[in-house]
């Protein structure tokens, strides 16, 4: 692998990822993959080809997709069939023919996950979470519980063995779960609404056939040689796990870099190999929040502000409400970019960016960001890849900009002072 991208959420998600990982992949079709690397279908990266003016909201398939870039979904992906096969669908009849390879230790996401998961979260009425309610919680608490309820890609070939173990969570998991949650069954009828937990695995079995005979299961970190992969992120960095000071409303994944950058070790054990590592960190110019939780100045937004009501992807929903707006902090920003690069355990070097987006709604923030440490390189004034420009050829102004972390051999040492010396002679590339 010669380049890597990760593109990362800075803030509450709905920054922009999807129109970066689209601008990727358009800039280098032909010759990338596009790589989910945590969180599931709760995603919605919006996509708008400026071609055709086809239009999609990627879930479970990368935003590469309309470029023609193939998607990989790492071990890190939770994979729901229910929802792979309804994307699919939309995908197909938009005339879209995705090409899409799972890794088979992802874990997989049951109807019994999505139905406690939004019975939760409807029983806590005005204290939600801020739950997508399609069971990303239920799929990692339950497969961290008892490795009998886990689930796995590579369980799914054994037709006999899935339909046991679906039974199987009915009769002694879901009482357990209740109980814990304090749920009636009752609760559970509310999010039936008349049908029944049975002919729900009915149409999962039905999904996850469908699903199987339209990827391509991997036991490999990824399939196939690609000169650029592009880690494709969920959510927002003040949305992962990690961040127990904004807790409870977080998702159950790492948001940050860590996953992205693990599996790029895991490909190349000598980082020299690697040309290019680049962590785009991707805010609009103000701050969005679609679900519960705190949001700072709440409203507070100047009056050139013409955002509000204009985005078609976070609409109101029983689960997160409407789509909040506030403004954007640059001190915020910068704390959070510091601590998910603080929290890296690898030794890969790294060139952390940022991306502004929604310049065209709100211009005011790109001036708010100039005394950011973090040199914006990509900005965007509309809504697809034909909007975004590039300030590639900018220089860093401090060393420091560079992360790699401090446990290196002499090997990578050398490299280091080479990049150094790169920077202060004005390469920035």
């Amino acid at each position: 692998m010669k380049r890597a991208y990760i593109v990362i959420g800075a803030n509450y998600g709905d920054e922009g990822k999807g129109l970066i990982t689209d601008y990727l992949s358009r800039k280098y079709a032909g010759s990338c993959l596009v790589t989910r690397f945590n969180g599931g279908a709760q995603a919605g990266h919006t996509v708008v080809d400026y071609k055709t003016s086809k239009r999609h909201v990627f879930s479970h398939f990368g935003a590469g997709t309309l470029a023609g870039a193939p998607s990989y979904l790492s071990e890190y992906f939770i994979v729901n069939p229910l929802l792979f096969v309804k994307e699919l669908k939309e995908l197909s009849n938009k005339g879209i023919d995705p090409e899409i390879s799972i890794n088979e230790n992802a874990l997989v996401s049951t109807p019994l996950d999505m139905l406690i998961n939004q019975a939760l979260e409807r029983k806590r009425e005005k204290q939600k979470h801020g739950s997508c309610g399609i069971g990303i919680n239920e799929t990692v608490t339950r497969s961290a519980t008892f490795p009998g309820y886990r689930i796995r890609v590579k369980d799914l070939f054994d037709s006999r063995g899935i339909e046991k173990k679906l039974t199987l969570l009915e009769k002694e998991w879901l009482p357990l779960r209740l109980s814990a949650l304090a749920l009636r069954p009752d609760h559970l009828e509310t999010q039936l609404a008349g049908a029944s937990i049975d002919n729900l695995n009915k149409g999962f079995l039905e999904a996850l056939k469908t699903m199987l005979e339209r990827a391509f299961v991997t036991r490999a970190d990824a399939p196939g040689q690609y000169d650029v992969e592009i880690f494709e992120g969920a959510q927002g960095l003040l949305l992962g796990e990690d961040r127990m000071d904004l807790f409870p409303h977080l998702t159950r994944s790492r948001t940050g870099c860590a996953n992205a950058l693990q599996l790029i070790e895991g490909k190349a054990k000598e980082p020299g190999k690697i040309e290019r590592i680049e962590i785009i960190y991707v805010t609009r110019t103000y701050l969005t929040r679609h679900g519960a939780g705190p949001l700072a100045k709440e409203g507070e937004l100047p009056p050139s502000f013409s955002g509000l009501g204009k985005d078609k992807t976070n609409i109101e929903n029983p689960f997160q409400g409407k789509l909040r707006y506030g403004p954007l902090y640059s001190a915020t920003l910068k704390n959070s970019i510091d601590l998910d690069l603080r929290s890296r355990k690898d030794n890969l070097p790294v060139k952390p960016v940022v991306a502004l987006t929604c310049l065209d709604q709100l211009a005011e923030a790109d001036s708010e960001l100039a005394s950011l440490n973090y040199p914006v390189f990509y900005r965007s004034h509309g809504p697809d890849a034909a909007s975004i420009e590039t300030r590639s050829s900018l220089v860093y102004n401090s060393r420091d900009l560079l992360f790699i972390t401090n446990n290196l051999g002499q090997d990578a040492n050398k490299r280091r002072r080479r990049i150094q010396n790169s920077l202060s002679a004005g390469v920035a590339e």
